[in-house]
């Protein structure tokens, strides 16, 4: 019986040539080499329709719904392995079949598989001839210094006619193991019209008949034909070009020459392109190497249901592409390109040229990507004013205009933590330094002044990140007092009732909360959030350090003064209630913005007179300051109300001088005192703001 005859390489080392000829990183690449063989050969095919079968053959796994790829085999109706072709075949890196083509594809075959089967038809002298392969890198052939070699063959099959077919089987590595097994037939045609989208629009009309099908256990259970009705159509068309760099001098700078580029700009439906890319092609084939960054737009975005592809191709992509087939090697940046020691590349492109070109270009040719690409600036500049990043940040933390608001706040938090954790380090180190420092030296003054100065510009440095959210936030907080004001919160337009108080009450001080230090009671005074206090509460209800503010056992006469007008004026609330020190109690109203506050400056002239007169004996209240807030204020209309009130001529508000609270007969206290201002929302809200805007210019190290 006949044996495998081996095609021995006495000149070449294979254990060396397969670790000099690197597996590539993508599992169908095995594949890609064989269907771009495959098209070649029947580029020349003008006798028959061009055809290509795939078949992936699955074994049913004991995991209901899960299966087991077993083997993979391709075939097509080109001219087979003739003599010419197979001589090729045999010789590693023969590249006569064209300046393009590297003679080393083949090697993928058996970086992935184990044994690859080939078995071809062909004419030899007008006469069909059948030749049968065997390729693998398993110790007998290396062995036998081969990777190749010929099996006995089988008789012809004439009603075939030419053919070749490539039958890979048993997978070498389990991560491609596990990536076949879970390999679907949809996604495996969207990977091949992809990676060969270039070559499909260029041949659209003379497209062979694909036809692919999934076996599970011998029976076709899945097929797909792909043609050209499956190819998108490039909605543009354009080229440009960038300079080669060149050494001058010892230096790289721009040459007169160019590489010219070609664009094919695809737009695709969002169920068919899973994201917006910039692809580079050679040879007609996606590069999946290099990476160039589509700035314009994220990339699951879509515009009307579409998202953007573009396809850049160059001969000098075909020419630099290397034995690994889709693996170009080019200098990303001027300093890479600076580092590299070949003194024979004396002319190169910088893919940061390319990227910055083809982003301007696609900027210029698709208008609405143009205008994406503005909202998405101004959405970075909103987020760089709400939470104060720095022009610094923005420029170094490596973020870019698509990544969404959570991640360039997060590389913007990272990159100042990094700045940070220097400066403490520095800072650290100066400290250490005081050790060393001797008060008797005549060089102390000198060396303490040098340290104080080095302190002083770190400690700004190291407290920024924490001082720059503190008033981001409170920028957000008056952001949202604005919003409410100007009704453009969505509760107020889908809320029958209107909740503008209920709003600007939670918003300065939650109402049933009895912690002004974690408020924004700092939006009408700075010191207020420093006072023991409580929100929404009625008088009966109230207590200070635990103790009920207001008598429980009432004699007659404050037994009818609490029930005068038939009203239990322990029942009535308070909007915010603040106990500054010993004797002092502010009493803030707040009325809804609709609401005339006129006609109620009297409440807290009342509320302040019941906690007079039925306050414990232990909390003896002598001043009182009153806050009425509202928005619909007319300083007449107040003042004929009460004429007592003053308009302040500079701050936009009114204020009533300390009016006496008289004691009642059963109250032995001296009468108390009043302060009271009437002030809009709106006024409450610049000076806030204004406050605010003082922090920031300091914080961002402008002149306000």
């Amino acid at each position: 019986m006949a044996q495998k005859q081996y095609i021995r390489s006495a000149h070449l080392y294979y254990p060396g040539v397969l670790a000099d000829l690197k597996k590539s990183n993508r599992a169908l690449q095995p594949l890609f080499e064989a269907l771009t063989n495959a098209f070649e050969v029947l580029q020349q095919n003008v006798e028959a329709p061009a055809k290509i079968k795939l078949n992936l053959y699955y074994t049913s796994s004991l995991i209901e719904e899960e299966k087991t790829f077993e083997s993979m085999l391709l075939s097509d109706n080109g001219e087979g392995f003739t003599e010419e072709n197979y001589l090729r075949f045999q010789r590693y890196k023969d590249n006569r079949k064209g300046p393009k083509n590297k003679g080393s594809g083949r090697i993928q075959y058996i970086h992935f598989f184990n044994k690859v089967f080939i078995d071809s038809q062909y004419l030899l002298a007008g006469q069909l001839n059948r030749r049968q392969l065997e390729m693998s890198k398993s110790k007998p052939f290396l062995d036998a210094h081969a990777i190749l070699a010929e099996l006995p063959q089988k008789e012809v099959i004439s009603s075939k006619g030419t053919y070749s077919a490539i039958h890979f089987q048993e997978l070498l590595d389990e991560k491609e193991q596990a990536f076949y097994n879970k390999l679907t037939i949809e996604e495996l045609v969207k990977e091949i019209i992809l990676h060969y989208l270039d070559y499909f629009c260029t041949q659209k009309e003379q497209l062979p008949n694909i036809h692919i099908c999934f076996y599970l256990d011998d029976a076709v259970y899945q097929e797909k034909v792909i043609s050209s009705e499956d190819i998108p159509t490039e909605d543009q068309l354009f080229k440009f070009e960038i300079p080669f760099k060149g050494l001058k001098n010892g230096i790289w700078k721009n040459l007169d020459k160019l590489a010219a580029f070609n664009v094919k700009g695809f737009k695709v439906g969002k169920d068919i392109l899973s994201q917006n890319a910039i692809k580079l092609t050679s040879k007609s084939e996606l590069i999946d190497s290099l990476k160039l960054k589509f700035r314009h737009l994220k990339e699951s975005e879509t515009i009307q249901g579409q998202r953007y592809l573009f396809l850049l191709s160059s001969d000098y992509l075909d020419l630099r592409d290397s034995d690994t087939r889709g693996l170009l090697s080019i200098p990303e940046s001027l300093e890479e390109l600076e580092k590299r020691q070949d003194l024979f590349q004396q002319e190169e492109i910088i893919l940061s040229d390319l990227e910055d070109k083809i982003n301007q270009e696609i900027e210029a040719h698709y208008p609405e990507i143009e205008q994406l690409n503005k909202a998405h600036e101004q959405g970075l500049e909103e987020l760089k004013s709400m939470f104060l990043l720095s022009s610094e940040t923005i420029a170094n933390s490596g973020l870019r205009l698509q990544d969404s608001e959570e991640k360039i706040l997060e590389k913007s938090y990272v990159f100042d933590a990094r700045k940070v954790a220097k400066a403490d380090a520095l800072l650290k180190k100066q400290l250490d330094q005081l050790k060393k420092l001797d008060p008797s030296s005549s060089s102390y003054q000198e060396e303490l002044a040098t340290l104080s100065k080095t302190l002083v510009k770190q400690l700004p440095l190291q407290n920024r990140a924490a001082l720059s959210q503190y008033v981001a936030r409170r920028k957000l907080v008056l952001d949202l007092f604005a919003k409410i004001l100007e009704k453009e919160l969505e509760v107020q337009t889908t809320k029958e009732r209107n909740i503008d108080e209920k709003l600007l009450h939670n918003l300065l001080f939650q109402q049933s909360s009895k912690q002004p230090e974690i408020s924004d009671l700092w939006i009408l005074q700075e010191d207020f959030i420093y006072f023991s206090g409580l929100s929404e509460f009625t008088l009966g209800n109230i207590t200070i350090n635990g103790v009920k503010l207001l008598k429980e056992e009432l004699s007659e006469d404050e037994q009818r003064y609490r029930q005068s007008v038939q009203e239990d004026r322990y029942k009535k609330r308070t909007d915010i209630l603040l106990f500054p020190q010993e004797g002092k109690c502010i009493i803030i109203e707040l009325k809804n913005p609709n609401v005339n506050p006129a006609t109620q400056l009297n409440q807290i002239s009342r509320y302040a007179a019941l906690i007079h007169n039925l306050a414990k004996e232990e909390f003896n209240f002598t001043t009182f300051y009153g806050y009425l807030i509202g928005e619909q204020i007319d300083p007449w209309d107040v003042q004929d109300h009460d004429s007592a009130f003053l308009e302040d001529p500079h701050f936009d508000f009114l204020y009533r001088p300390a009016k006496p609270i008289s004691s009642r007969p059963f109250n032995p206290r001296p009468p108390a005192s009043l302060y009271t201002e009437v002030i809009k929302y709106s006024t409450v809200l610049k000076r806030a703001q204004l406050r605010n805007q003082i922090f920031i210019e300091k914080l961002l190290g402008h002149t306000p």
